[in-house]
């Protein structure tokens, strides 16, 4: 009887001690400052909206550092341009008690796609928001035209499968440290998209800042992109057009999810960064209304 006891103090005693560390983790990301906002789940998501034309949806990815790089103003010099920062993301709230994983990222964008009333409207996604993008569709929270830019084919490599390994409230609090984004998540994600440079990390683990650690880490991405990935796109009835940066390593395993994608020469996985005016101009050139 002792010894179960003391066990169950143990037990009790670890598990108060993971949630005090979790909170703490989650308590360390300097939030941005809302700028429009909406209701997803009780919680305030922000977003903005840029220039005036055609209405088109911008959604980020994994990370959010912010990517945009001022891509989404020269994209509004041409359309109306809804910037979303998803759960956790940027100036967006994080939710208590859920999962950050494409599923709930998905469920804000069908949120706000219905608020807005943009269901027809086109969907500009970088790499893991194509994931976002497709199962919003597959819910039937848009008919718009789907643009993958950089959408994820497989994910793959050691320290991609030892994240995985590790179970989920401990990940968050090794996520939260310098070491584990310098070290594992970081190169994880170079390892993926075929950065084989070993650039000094100091500049993206300060913007990383301003994402929750769940948002970074609670993504199961050997089973959200590389199984349910690939059984979405197949459902889909959208439109979809693929654009891959020249030397972005992702497009050499998508024959799976499509064998007609557009290159962009010189250009690595984020060409809103590497090549913003032929991105545009790729975009401008596609038959946007179907």
């Amino acid at each position: 009887m002792e010894k179960l006891l003391a066990g169950l103090i143990l037990i009790a005693i670890i598990l108060i001690t993971v949630n005090f560390f979790e909170k703490k983790s989650f308590s360390s990301r300097h939030k941005l400052p809302y700028q429009e906002t909406y209701k997803f789940m009780g919680k305030t998501m922000s977003y903005k909206v840029l220039g005036k034309g055609q209405s088109v949806i911008l959604l980020h990815g994994s990370m959010h550092t912010p990517p945009w790089n001022d891509f989404d103003e020269k994209l509004a010099k041409d359309f109306q341009v809804y910037v979303l920062d998803l759960p956790g993301f940027g100036a967006s709230d994080a939710i208590n008690g859920k999962i950050h994983n494409t599923d709930l990222f998905s469920k804000a964008l069908c949120e706000f796609i219905k608020l807005k009333n943009l269901n027809g409207a086109p969907i500009i996604s970088l790499s893991l928001g194509t994931v976002v993008s497709a199962k919003a569709a597959i819910k039937g929270c848009t008919t718009g035209v789907l643009i993958f830019v950089g959408a994820p084919s497989k994910v793959t490599g050691a320290k991609a499968r030892i994240l995985q390994m590790i179970p989920l409230s401990l990940k968050r609090m090794l996520i939260a440290t310098y070491w584990a984004k310098d070290k594992l998540l970081i190169p994880t994600l170079y390892e993926n998209i075929g950065n084989k440079l070993k650039p000094d990390n100091s500049k993206f683990i300060q913007d990383l800042e301003t994402t929750d650690v769940r948002s970074i880490v609670d993504i199961n991405y050997l089973k959200e992109i590389n199984q349910e990935f690939p059984q979405v796109v197949k459902q889909l009835k959208n439109k979809i057009v693929y654009i891959y940066g020249e030397n972005d390593a992702q497009k050499n395993q998508v024959n799976y999810l499509t064998k007609d994608f557009i290159e962009i020469k010189n250009s690595r996985h984020n060409i809103f960064v590497d090549q913003p005016e032929k991105l545009i101009e790729t975009i401008k050139s596609l038959a946007l209304v179907v």
